[in-house]
């Protein structure tokens, strides 16, 4: 598996798939600047959808979350999913509820509201 995903990687991102020591590539990733970015989050107007791995730090993002003021805002927690949802079993979710949420405002009939999705991609109640 990590064979095949690092064969992705590299694949989508050419130019990091020429650097490393002896040119078996590296996987770039944005730098993040977390300072001052959080105290717009009141701003925001636009219906947010926000999906988080299972693996990645809940509590760390509740404070993001808790900053946003729109009433049109779902939190989805996935099952068996880290940072890199994109590439793993839940990939198939994060496919299906961007697409919903761009479509309908809605994923699985939910606008809004903290939920949980199981490994199979069901919606259920998040608990804490």
């Amino acid at each position: 598996m990590c064979e095949a995903m690092w064969r992705e990687l590299m694949a989508v991102d050419t130019l990091g798939a020429q650097w490393g020591a002896n040119g078996e590539g590296v996987m770039r990733a944005p730098n993040r600047m977390n300072f001052g970015w959080r105290g717009n989050l009141a701003k925001i107007q636009a219906p947010t959808l926000v999906l988080l791995g299972e693996f990645d730090n809940y509590r760390q993002r509740m404070d993001a979350w808790n900053g946003l003021r729109v009433d049109h805002k779902l939190f989805i927690k996935v099952a068996c999913a880290s940072h890199f949802m994109q590439f793993e079993r839940a990939r198939h979710l994060l496919r299906r509820a961007t697409v919903s949420w761009l479509a309908n405002g809605s994923v699985d009939g939910m606008a809004q509201g903290e939920f949980y999705a199981n490994a199979a991609g069901t919606l259920g109640p998040l608990q804490v």
